[in-house]
Formats: C-alpha cells, sequence, structure tokens
C-alpha cells in the first residue's frame, strides 16, 4: 500500500498541527503544491503566494492570523524572501519564519539567512524536514 507525503511526514513525527495558518511564499508550483498538500494534511491552514506582492496581499488580508511565514529566499520580481520577512516582522512582531532554498549553500554558510535567527531548509529537502522546521518555529 502506497503512503501519501503527508502520511509519511506525520509517521515520521507524530504530531500534526492545531489550526495554525501558515503562508508559503513559492514561485514553483509543483514545490508549493507538495508543500501545501503535506501541511494541510497535518491539520495547517494554508495560504498560497507565489509572487512577493500577492505574500503582501494575503498578509495585508490575514493580518494576525498568519502564524509562520514559510518563504522561498529567491523570487521573482526583485523583492527577495528576506525582504519580505522582515516587513512583514515589523508588522506582525509574532509572525514565525522559515525560509527555503535551492541556492542555500551557494549563497550562505551555515543553516541561517544573514540577519535572521529562523532556520534555512536547503531544497530539496526532506518532508519530515519541512513538518520538523514548521512544528519547531510555531513551538517557539
Amino acid at each position: 500500500m502506497n503512503t501519501s507525503p503527508d502520511e509519511t511526514a506525520q509517521k515520521d513525527t507524530g504530531i500534526r498541527g492545531q489550526g495554525e495558518t501558515i503562508l508559503v511564499l513559492e514561485d514553483d508550483q509543483n514545490v508549493c503544491s507538495s508543500i501545501v498538500a503535506v501541511l494541510e494534511g497535518l491539520g495547517y491552514r494554508l495560504l498560497e503566494a507565489a509572487d512577493v506582492s500577492t505574500a503582501m496581499f494575503l498578509l495585508e488580508e490575514e493580518g494576525s492570523t498568519v502564524d509562520l511565514l514559510l518563504s522561498d529566499i529567491a523570487l521573482p520580481g526583485g523583492v527577495g524572501g528576506p525582504e519580505l520577512a522582515a516587513r512583514a516582522k515589523e508588522q506582525y512582531p509574532k509572525l514565525k519564519l522559515v525560509f527555503m532554498s535551492g541556492y542555500a549553500a551557494e549563497l550562505y554558510t551555515g543553516d541561517k539567512v544573514p540577519g535572521f535567527d529562523e532556520t534555512l531548509l536547503s531544497k530539496p529537502f526532506e518532508l519530515a524536514d519541512l513538518v520538523k522546521a514548521v512544528q519547531d518555529a510555531l513551538a517557539t
């Protein structure tokens, strides 16, 4: 019997979300869809944005109901995930962050984005690592 990605991630962690709202900012639709499927399957509420302007609109609409911003680093349009995260944290200081990048090893040394203490996931990442990063960020 085949298991779905969300079942695999749940087995690996044994923990489910409690309806927390996560905004996923990812320009690759396949990656975004996979992330959304896994996290929705674990009980989180998901919002999706493929670019910074959509993410800002969703943050303005949803306000303080967004618990976590899961953001790609490199995005089209000239403004990247860290810039958006810095703006969002000014407006919503309790907002949790997790970054992800396919270029993390080339751009940064270590597992952090300069100026941020939040987790940086290097793509491709295991679904269990994504779930752990989200759960750890929400627990702080």
